[in-house]
């Protein structure tokens, strides 16, 4: 889930791709034939990640259907519990790098709302909630927070609410005339500090 900048970032692979497992484990659940709306926004990355989220539901043997919804109404709309979007695409630029703008705002229980709700998943687990809210107090980022932070993540990622499909990476080229370069790593380049050597 973190982007691979953070220190608290730590690589977990613990689901490996399987579609005939996730298939018998479709049939088990007596889910197999049944409907599934797949929600995206109507952009360019959104309707390629959905499709093919769609394809991989398809191919374990729901039928699925995609609704794409306007940019200006997606998040309102699949963020309302009166829509009851079952699945769907969401894109999340945090607003400070800490895993806090993650965990907290998108899967923490105690923050779901009946609308304009980050949390899509409606994840809620008493467990990963209390050990979160504990991360609210320690504002430094040491190696025994990050530490917690990344069991936080693990716990979570075992449940697979759902499932991070990439992280953006902003490259910044330079001349080598160019110096006191400063890169926030939320908004990028600081213009106010570049100078020329």
């Amino acid at each position: 889930m973190l982007p691979p900048t953070y220190p608290s970032y730590r690589k977990l692979t613990l689901y490996k791709r399987n579609v005939a497992k996730a298939r018998q484990l479709i049939n088990q659940a007596g889910a197999k034939g049944a409907d599934v709306t797949v929600w995206g926004r109507q952009v360019s990355d959104s309707q390629q990640s959905t499709t093919l989220y769609a394809s991989y539901l398809s191919a374990i043997g729901l039928k699925t259907t995609l609704k794409f919804l306007p940019r200006s109404t997606y998040d309102t709309t699949s963020g309302n519990s009166d829509t009851k979007a079952q699945t769907g695409w969401a894109r999340w630029l945090e607003d400070y790098p800490h895993p806090l703008d993650w965990f907290d705002v998108l899967l923490n229980g105690r923050n779901i709302v009946h609308e304009n709700n980050n949390n899509f998943a409606y994840y809620s687990n008493a467990k990963t909630n209390r050990l979160i809210d504990g991360l609210k107090k320690p504002p430094a980022l040491t190696p025994a927070v990050n530490k917690r932070w990344a069991n936080v993540e693990k716990l979570i990622m075992q449940q697979a609410p759902w499932a991070p499909w990439s992280n953006r990476t902003f490259p910044e080229f330079f001349s080598k005339n160019m110096g006191c370069i400063s890169i926030q790593r939320l908004y990028g380049i600081d213009f106010m500090k570049v100078c020329r050597k």
